[in-house]
């Protein structure tokens, strides 16, 4: 596909890409996230039918910074947790709050959010607000670890390079107490469970 690819230096070019509605593949130190603005509603739409994703299967929501977790889901009780879960390659699932789109909410109602270590996914957050944080393929289909591994429809891949864990994030149920997927970020996922219990 001849989706155009920009480094590091086309940070500003990438978030205004988002602001006006696009898709930008971005690296975290997991996998190579697709992002669209979650308060962009015709985004999102394109970007499930991109990914060729089943419209009941929400994606996460990644935010710049911890204490923006609680503008989008109900984190009573959670705040430790989150601290010493986040920022990093782990998503945390939540009971979600008002302001989610109803494509990023589950059937149980939770919403999954991350903040990403990656010091180039962080700028682009702080620059273009918050973004899915679903990775860059066709649902189903290997995710990429490399800027070059993109061949999802997208209006921009922001390239930094190789993502460093080259792995889906740990995903964790805060209400329940449990990991629903294994990936990066187990070890510290289930050292904080167990400082919880």
């Amino acid at each position: 596909m001849g989706t155009r690819r920009v480094g590091p230096g086309g940070l500003g070019e990438a978030a205004e890409v988002l602001r006006r509605g696009g898709l930008v593949a971005y690296p975290t130190e997991t996998l190579y996230g697709l992002g669209a603005r979650v308060v962009c509603g015709p985004a999102l739409r394109r970007l499930w039918a991109v990914k060729r994703r089943p419209p009941a299967q929400a994606v996460s929501l990644a935010v710049a910074r911890v204490g923006e977790v609680g503008e989008w889901a109900r984190v009573d009780g959670h705040e430790e947790i989150i601290r010493g879960l986040l920022p990093g390659p782990v998503t945390v699932v939540l009971p979600a709050g008002p302001r989610v789109p109803p494509l990023l909410v589950s059937q149980t109602g939770g919403v999954a959010i991350r903040v990403p270590e990656h010091p180039l996914a962080r700028r682009l957050l702080e620059q273009a607000g918050p973004l899915t944080a679903t990775s860059a393929n066709l649902h189903g289909a290997p995710a990429p670890v490399r800027a070059e591994e993109v061949h999802v429809e997208c209006d921009l891949v922001l390239d930094g390079g190789p993502c460093p864990l080259a792995r889906g994030s740990t995903v964790v149920d805060l209400a329940g107490g449990r990991i629903l997927r294994e990936g990066a970020g187990l070890d510290r996922v289930r050292r904080v469970l167990e400082e919880q219990r």
